[in-house]
């Protein structure tokens, strides 16, 4: 198999795949995520919205499910999305409605705002605040590293969920690949997650991962390519079940 190429260093494919392998064995058993935030994160890079180290948003980045990357968007982008799936606490899959609304609202530094709303009652609608703050920025030796706190207000949960998280970008085979690794507070179990993401060619990414208390994966679609504002999610979360939406980002110039 082939190996990976990490600050001008090279490490066997099948050694990273193992060692993933075991960090999925020990996060899944060290706790079950808060049911209302089993679905999707409100934060950079959730929901299958991809961003490049540089902050656009853009097919050819990173993407994940229900953890934060690294990387942060630059001023100027604003995200939406809406998925239905499950919480866990039925047997039901699709009952669960989870929407988020954020944008960044500084370069400098580089600032990411958004809300969450996650219910199975549309009548009774609580906002999660989130936020993101990039530490540093993604180099040849370096991840790119950031902190954030998800339901800052605890709106929703008992406690606010801090974390923070490393995006690093590397090359199988002349592939990029995206390696996300983090720690984080009450939403991720107090423990931590990870994630692989992949841009498969302008219109498709997988991504997969654990968010501390479940495993999960997805396939996200961009009909309009690797620029395209509108991506489609259809994925699986370990305790949640099945789960679909879409995201979309437009650019204030």
């Amino acid at each position: 198999m082939g190996a990976i190429k990490l600050g001008g260093r090279c490490f066997r494919l099948p050694a990273v795949l193992v060692g993933l392998m075991v960090l999925s064995c020990l996060t899944a058993s060290w706790g079950t995520t808060t049911c209302y935030f089993r679905n999707v994160s409100p934060l950079p890079g959730g929901g299958g919205i991809a961003v490049t180290p540089d902050g656009e948003i853009d097919g050819s980045g990173a993407c994940q499910i229900n953890i934060p990357i690294a990387y942060t968007p630059k001023c100027g982008y604003v995200c939406a999305g809406g998925y239905v799936g499950g919480d866990g606490s039925t047997n039901r899959d699709f009952d669960h409605f989870t929407g988020f609304l954020g944008g960044s609202v500084s370069n400098s530094p580089r600032l990411y705002l958004s809300v969450l709303e996650p219910t199975t009652q549309l009548d009774k609608i609580r906002f999660a605040a989130c936020g993101q703050l990039l530490l540093l920025s993604e180099t040849s030796k370096q991840p790119a590293i950031a902190i954030g706190v998800q339901d800052a207000f605890h709106t929703i949960d008992c406690e606010a969920s801090p974390y923070i998280t490393a995006t690093k970008r590397i090359s199988i085979s002349d592939h990029k690949v995206y390696l996300t690794l983090g720690y984080g507070g009450r939403k991720f179990d107090n423990s931590a997650f990870y994630g692989i993401s992949v841009p498969l060619s302008p219109n498709f990414n997988i991504a997969g991962g654990s968010d501390g208390g479940q495993w999960n994966g997805a396939l996200i679609w961009r009909p309009g390519g690797v620029k395209g504002m509108i991506s489609f999610l259809g994925g699986y979360n370990g305790t949640a079940g099945w789960l679909g939406g879409v995201g979309i980002t437009i650019h204030i110039k």
